[in-house]
């Protein structure tokens, strides 16, 4: 997967996602945006997310 025009690659990640400290993998592959991120972590879980 090619990386952002920035160097990056988004992931998206629930478990454990307030809790920094500990060691998780993440719950989507990557993605180029954090819009694609966004949407598949939403079609994974099969609803809509309020992000802050």
């Amino acid at each position: 997967m090619p990386l952002s025009p920035e160097g990056l690659m988004y992931y998206g990640r629930v478990e454990q996602a307030l809790q920094p400290d500990e060691p998780t993998w993440p719950d989507t592959f990557g993605h180029t945006t954090i819009s694609e991120a966004m949407q598949a972590l939403e079609l994974k879980l099969g609803k809509q997310v309020r992000w802050q």
